[in-house]
């Protein structure tokens, strides 16, 4: 009996390195080409890599990529140098291929904010004075209220807190008309005030008396 296989006609690019949010100073010269190949290999060829071995397919069926991005697309100091520059360069990657795809395969992306993930970081960082490898972002010791003081929504996000928006673009029928997109699942980001991390910290009191 012959094996029959489900058509392929959805790529996600899922994979990522960290980079400790390491600045530029504090990598050694003699590391920066090294740190930059590891991170650079899979946060941005692996994601090419990916994209061209499906397109195929994804030709085949009129299917779609979907790259998760970060705000480390868009914003300095969510990460070091490698990663940000990396996570630009992805952005680009969705904007590039949107274009170069259509119309037959859409190309799109997540942007998620501060997660509760276990992002790996670069073996060329080596090992930590605990002798262990370094696996994960070095946020204060108290991650939950430090990401929560700084987002609007107060919230430091859990992995099924973005799946909708991945769900959406994976749709054919609900985003159709989207290509070249980024949903930005940022726990409001990008509105965060100059004066105020939120207006609305006391809204509930002044317009219903409650808090």
């Amino acid at each position: 009996m012959g094996i029959t296989y489900a058509k392929r006609d959805q790529f996600c690019a899922n994979g990522w390195l960290g980079d400790a949010f390491r600045e530029l100073a504090d990598i050694g010269e003699g590391d920066v080409a090294r740190v930059y190949k590891e991170i650079f290999d899979l946060n941005v060829m692996g994601v090419i890599i990916g994209a061209r071995v499906m397109l195929p397919e994804l030709l085949k069926t009129n299917g779609s990529m979907i790259v998760t991005l970060s705000n480390s697309s868009f914003y300095p100091d969510g990460g070091g140098v490698m990663y940000i520059a990396s996570k630009h360069a992805a952005l680009g990657i969705v904007r590039q291929l949107a274009h170069e795809f259509a119309p037959h395969v859409r190309v799109n992306g997540v942007s998620p904010g501060a997660t509760k993930t276990d992002i790996r970081m670069p073996a060329s960082f080596g090992l930590d004075e605990n002798g262990q490898r370094i696996r994960t972002h070095t946020h204060p010791s108290n991650k939950d209220a430090a990401v929560e003081a700084v987002t609007p929504l107060r919230l430091h996000a859990e992995p099924a807190d973005h799946a909708g928006a991945f769900v959406l673009l994976a749709s054919r029928r609900d985003s159709r008309a989207m290509t070249g997109t980024v949903i930005e699942s940022e726990a409001g980001l990008g509105v965060r005030g100059l004066r105020r991390v939120r207006g609305g910290d006391d809204l509930k009191q002044r317009e219903l008396g409650t808090k």
